[in-house]
């Protein structure tokens, strides 16, 4: 019974540290693309 809820427990985190991570690096991505597009403005 408490093993199982600990790897219940353990996986649950695991997901929500992916998911969070995800989010992460999206937002990431989405802050370069747009400095990219400001440097680029600026350039023309």
């Amino acid at each position: 019974e408490g093993l199982a809820w600990q790897v219940d427990e353990y996986s649950r985190r695991r997901a929500a540290a992916a998911l969070a991570g995800m989010v992460q690096k999206r937002m990431a991505g989405a802050m370069v693309a747009r400095e990219m597009e400001r440097a680029m403005a600026e350039i023309q």
